[in-house]
């Protein structure tokens, strides 16, 4: 990220790599094939085994720290912290007492949410006070908890008053590199996920995004494709993916997305500014519009459509009269087509509109492939202009009107026109809306202007309207769709998650899945999420009402790759003298993954899983923190926690759920092996009654 020291470039295959290198490089600058001298080969062949020989000990030295590099990356990482913002209205009263001595919750209150401003009446409300009442927080039930802030018996009380907990909970928010974060939750989350928009860095070297926002462009597609690589995974077959983009990466992203989902749906254009809203007066050119890409993972995904109002017969104004027979009959397309010439018709105009009458259609555009009498036209009248110029042709069994026939018009000299027209009826299964597709260009210059306010928090050069979110997502039928699943991995400013809370007043349960790296996710990306069930409206980081929604949401934080790397530990390994080929052929492609195996995996944490610890980085310090094992492994297994209890003083964890991939029913018992030994453990389970 942005605030790191060091980027990490791993080569995916570096053994592979090099002896190809070194293959090449002993070809054309050793032996110099071309040039072969028979004086010399014996010379020149001893070189290259030498070569070969020193050029190998050191390739599988490098490929040996490059894969271990490799591994540590892959590695999916621990879960740290996990906890609920939750909102009062889910709390049990009987927690009531616990809250309002929380100083630490009341003052995060305070500073989110201004509750010092609320004023009571004295009679029938109850205004803030130190230390809040019970009475203060049933009147204020959108009030959202954090449960980071209470100690683990009050969260145990808690969660197990949820059913079903996993189902209960609105959305996930994870601070971590996106792609730890995707590789974590992609057991769990497999073929789930609707829809993905993301906002992703746009690579110019100047949005302050956390993520390093100035690659070169194969390192930035490189950065994209291993997320999406991981996101796709999480895709149902009728989903889609929509991606904001500006002219910097928009064809390599296009590019990376053709070679990645089968179906290209189109680009929009997205006006952002005013023409007249110059950013920087030193550029070329002033940039008013944004792209947004959006692809489909199958043909099983038909896009959203324009309902237009079709019962209006404003159109339909024209019949046509003819005199005696027609002037001749001409064969066309197995067709026998009455041909009348200008002084043996009438066209008329009326007055008033009737489904009775006929509407009048240019040939042209793409209504000369676009259905069949346009085709007509073009194939069999067109050529016949010139020598029946302003003739009306009559063609039976065409269109789905109730007359049966076609009239068809050529243009006349004196018309000046070069398209002709045909004459069309109301379809008899005429229905009063129709379906017409979205245009790829949107406008939404103002809600991009008025942003600013949205949510509670700032975020300058970066904040998507949730309007806009709401209008891509509607695109891709999350507003058809009331129990979607949403993913936005480069979450930022958490417009995703505000516009499907938005989109969840039609009564819907759509769920959101956001993932935010660094400070950005404690300072803007989950206040924001809090912020926006207390209040739907804001100023200058303030409430302007107190009109809230009940909310239940998880956020967890992850180890990072830096983590693992600091808490490698190496535990020497007993092996013969460095002259032995064994210890040669050990140190150079085993000694890293045999002796760090106990820092990535270590039974020893087994014993009492509840207090293991390793040390991460806060505030650019190393601290040692404690893991959530017992979430970590939710997530490994895939497992949809319905109930959660704690007994025997916190030392046995029950969790009982399903599987996500095959929906088996799971259960799951962790405990402290150091306090609860095998016959406690027997005595337990035999009174549970889990058979």
């Amino acid at each position: 990220t942005a605030k790191n020291s060091f980027d990490y470039f791993i080569h995916k295959d570096l053994g592979t790599f090099l002896r190809r290198e070194m293959d090449f490089y002993i070809k054309n600058e050793v032996l110099h094939i071309d040039d072969l001298d028979p004086a010399f080969v014996n010379s020149q062949l001893s070189i290259v085994k030498a070569i070969k020989q020193v050029g190998q000990k050191i390739i599988q030295m490098l490929a040996q720290l490059e894969n271990f590099q490799k591994k540590l990356w892959l590695k999916k990482k621990f879960v740290l912290q996990s906890d609920y913002c939750i909102t009062l209205d889910h709390v049990p009263e009987s927690l009531y007492p616990a809250i309002i001595e929380n100083e630490a919750q009341r003052k995060e209150w305070v500073r989110l949410f201004a509750i010092d401003e609320i004023k009571g009446d004295g009679m029938f409300t109850h205004g803030y006070s130190e230390p809040l009442s019970i009475e203060f927080l049933k009147e204020n039930p959108f009030l959202v908890l954090d449960t980071a802030f209470f100690d683990a018996g009050f969260k145990h009380k808690l969660v197990k008053s949820i059913e079903n907990i996993d189902e209960q909970t609105n959305g996930l928010l994870v601070k971590s590199d996106n792609y730890h974060a995707l590789n974590l939750i992609s057991e769990k989350y497999i073929k789930s996920v609707n829809a993905i928009y993301i906002d992703p860095p746009y690579n110019t070297g100047s949005d302050g995004f956390v993520y390093k926002d100035q690659y070169k462009d194969s390192s930035w597609m490189t950065m994209m494709e291993n997320r999406l690589l991981i996101a796709k995974k999480l895709m149902t077959p009728d989903s889609s993916i929509s991606i904001s983009i500006n002219e910097n990466e928009l064809f390599n992203s296009k590019c990376l997305l053709d070679s990645m989902f089968s179906k290209y749906l189109t680009t929009f254009s997205v006006k952002v500014r005013h023409e007249d809203r110059i950013l920087k007066g030193d550029k070329d050119f002033h940039e008013v519009y944004e792209s947004l890409l959006l692809y489909a993972l199958s043909d099983s995904f038909k896009p959203l459509k324009r309902q237009k109002d079709n019962s209006s017969d404003a159109d339909y104004l024209y019949t046509i009269e003819t005199e005696g027979g027609p002037d001749e009959v001409l064969s066309l397309g197995n067709k026998e087509v009455e041909v009348y010439a200008p002084e043996h018709y009438r066209i008329i105009k009326h007055q008033e509109s009737s489904f009775d009458y006929t509407k009048p259609i240019s040939v042209r555009g793409s209504i000369r492939e676009g259905n069949s009498s346009g085709r007509f036209y073009v194939a069999f009248l067109e050529n016949l202009a010139a020598s029946h110029p302003g003739y009306i042709f009559k063609v039976p069994n065409m269109g789905d009107d109730k007359f049966g026939f076609r009239y068809f018009w050529t243009p006349s000299v004196e018309s000046g026109r070069k398209n002709g027209d045909y004459y069309q009826g109301a379809p008899i299964n005429r229905k009063d809306t129709i379906e017409i597709p979205y245009p790829n260009y949107i406008d939404f210059e103002k809600a991009f202007n008025d942003a600013t306010d949205e949510g509670g928090v700032s975020f300058r050069n970066g904040k998507k309207p949730i309007s806009f979110i709401q209008h891509v997502l509607s695109l891709q039928n999350i507003g058809k769709d009331r129990n979607a699943l949403i993913i936005d991995f480069f979450a930022g400013s958490a417009s995703t998650g505000h516009a499907i809370i938005e989109m969840n007043k039609d009564q819907g349960k759509r769920k959101y899945l956001l993932s935010q790296v660094g400070d950005i996710f404690d300072n803007v990306t989950k206040p924001r999420m809090e912020r926006v069930v207390y209040s739907d409206s804001w100023k200058d980081e303030k409430p302007v009402s107190r009109t809230g929604l009940s909310q239940c949401f998880k956020y967890i934080r992850l180890e990072q790759y830096e983590d693992t790397l600091n808490n490698l530990q190496l535990k020497v390994q007993q092996t013969t003298t460095s002259s032995d080929p064994f210890h040669e052929s050990y140190m150079l492609g085993y000694w890293l993954d045999t002796e760090t195996r106990e820092s990535l995996l270590n039974l020893k944490w087994f014993e009492n899983p509840f207090v293991m610890t390793l040390k991460a980085t806060r505030d650019n310090e190393l601290v040692e923190t404690p893991v959530d094992m017992v979430e970590t492994f939710n997530y490994l297994i895939g497992l949809n926690v319905e109930t959660e209890s704690w007994y025997k003083d916190d030392n046995i964890c029950v969790l009982t759920g399903r599987t996500h991939r095959d929906g088996l029913k799971t259960l799951v018992i962790w405990r402290n092996c150091k306090v609860i030994d095998n016959k406690a453990f027997d005595d337990f389970f035999g009174r549970m009654d889990y058979r």
